[in-house]
């Protein structure tokens, strides 16, 4: 119990994607023009909220209609903003004027404070509820968003990849931890088997350290939390659940790594709702920047209170530009946690794992029925058939014959690329594997030898056979230089080696035919089996090396 996002009876939810009206601004001081962080920006009619970045901005998605926003940052006065939303999106700036301070001599104690009265006791009542609690199991549904923050919000083209995950999960007191990916599915431009984005371990809420990066938090619920926080009572509001104390939290030292931002705790039995923290500046995550982490929470089995909805936001911003990646890249992880079953008595014996369903890549649609997560915004939906479009789209001949030799360029590193040795003298080549559809790959070599004058070549396909593809067919038709490794030869690179002292591989060429197959049994364990058909005769030397 973490951190959180206020999400609770929006009237906009209603309405379906398509129909929301996207409303972004900036919030800065009146008098120095520069942006406010963490300032909070409530819809006063849903009780929606959302906390400025670094920068000041937010953004927000609203069903055309009549609403304000109550934008309110400790130090300001709040100011309130009327909208009339049509279907065009909408841009703000929003000044706050800063709140001129009046201070009278006054005795304060710990317990005249409400704010941290309250927290307190809502602290209390999360040691009452985790007191005796041996296990748990729930469902989950998993999103991460990675997004290219140099192009419009708008646009398809700024979302460059998406994934969605259907997860189980355990905890066993006192700290293990197992989720299991039991259904997956990703943009095309991502392999299944690198689909591993779970929760992770942000469930572990009975810590009171919160380990980010380098640093170790101080949770904002922790025993210990008023010693390292400042609590202020910013709002009262009156919800579904009843009247909730929105409360602000800043670090006591900014020396100290931190949270910064809002907690709302719900009066009658101070069970925390919602929190929504960012960092102060002492909590550096280069390259990561704007980082953010919300949580909602809802009553549920036993009386006690567990994560709804998990949100992770960062920025990654590169001083160095990279070849082919964007300046400024989004990522967001949405997670939305399903029914809890406690003290059920979990069996396993585990510590920290994440496992992958044989069947999860061919999961049926019930499985995604039993956990809903949000539904994709219009942006992100254009996003996945776009992507999926690209990735599908066949490559011309020569645009694959160009990336042929590109790829075999790029990878210098390789045997394939260059190599020095006794029969072929040097060798300049490039080699593939490329593939050309989800169940199609290209396999292709190319080179020469300058000292034994001699062409080599590699050429075939693998076919991946549906649905699931574990099982794949290949075949290869080649010209090359083989080699036969000896005694001396263990762990030896053949060109440096043929350069400054003795070539240790035995050398022949090889010409002809290989049909393969390989097969996946029972979870990891694969079979393969080769036919070939080829002609082997020796080399002559072409070096005196």
């Amino acid at each position: 119990v973490l951190f959180g996002l206020v999400v609770v009876g929006a009237p906009e939810a209603a309405a379906q994607p398509s129909d929301l009206v996207v409303v972004s601004g900036t919030v800065v001081d009146s008098l120095s023009a520069g942006p406010v962080r963490l300032a909070a920006v409530r819809v006063v009619e849903s009780g929606r909220s959302q906390l400025t970045t670094d920068e000041g901005r937010f953004r927000l998605e609203l069903a055309p209609g009549r609403w304000t926003l109550d934008v309110r940052r400790v130090g300001y006065l709040p100011v309130a903003v009327p909208l009339v939303l049509a279907a065009d999106s909408v841009q703000l700036v929003v000044h706050l004027v800063r709140r001129p301070l009046e201070l009278e001599e006054l005795t304060v104690t710990a317990e005249d404070d409400p704010a941290e009265r309250i927290i307190r006791r809502a602290i209390a009542a999360k040691r009452d509820a985790l007191d005796g609690l041996r296990d748990y199991e729930h469902q989950a549904f998993v999103r991460l968003l990675i997004r290219d923050l140099t192009k419009s919000a708008d646009s398809a083209e700024s979302i460059l990849a998406i994934t969605e995950s259907r997860v189980d999960a355990s905890w066993k007191h006192p700290g293990r931890y197992q989720e299991r990916i039991i259904a997956r599915r990703q943009s095309g431009n991502i392999p299944a088997d690198n689909n591993v984005v779970t929760i992770g371990e942000l469930l572990n809420f009975s810590r009171d350290r919160i380990e980010l990066g380098p640093h170790q938090l101080p949770s904002p619920i922790a025993d210990d939390a008023p010693r390292h926080y400042r609590f202020r009572i910013l709002d009262t509001l009156r919800l579904d659940r009843g009247l909730t104390y929105r409360l602000a939290l800043e670090p006591r030292s900014d020396a100290a790594p931190a949270f910064v931002g809002v907690i709302d705790v719900l009066d009658s039995t101070y069970r925390v709702l919602t929190i929504d923290v960012g960092l102060n500046p002492a909590a550096q995550l280069s390259p990561l920047v704007n980082v953010r982490y919300r949580q909602l929470l809802t009553e549920g089995q036993g009386g006690l209170w567990w994560p709804q909805q998990i949100r992770f936001s960062a920025e990654l911003a590169f001083k160095v530009p990279l070849p082919g990646v964007p300046r400024r890249l989004g990522l967001e992880h949405i997670a939305t946690l399903g029914p809890f079953d406690v003290d059920r008595g979990v069996a396993r014996d585990f510590h920290y794992r994440i496992m992958v369903a044989p069947d999860a890549d061919r999961a049926d649609s019930a499985r995604w029925r039993e956990v809903a997560g949000p539904p994709l915004t219009p942006v992100e939906a254009r996003a996945w058939v776009r992507i999926d479009s690209i990735a599908d789209r066949r490559r011309g001949p020569i645009r694959q014959l160009l990336r042929l030799v590109l790829d075999g360029v790029v990878d210098a590193r390789g045997a394939d690329f260059f190599h020095f040795n006794r029969v072929d003298g040097a060798y300049l080549g490039a080699s593939v594997l490329e593939p050309l559809g989800n169940d199609l790959r290209l396999a292709a070599k190319l080179g020469y030898g300058t000292s034994s004058d001699r062409a080599q070549y590699r050429v075939g396909t693998d076919f991946g056979i549906p649905p699931s593809r574990d099982l794949w067919l290949g075949w290869r038709l080649h010209d090359e230089t083989m080699t036969r490794p000896t005694l001396p030869s263990q762990g030896r690179d053949a060109t440096l080696k043929a350069l400054v002292a003795r070539d240790p591989f035995d050398y022949y060429r090889e010409r002809g035919l290989v049909l393969s197959a390989d097969a996946r049994l029972i979870g990891p364990v694969r079979v393969g089996a080769d036919y070939r058909d080829a002609r082997q005769t020796s080399l002559p030397l072409s070096s005196d090396y």
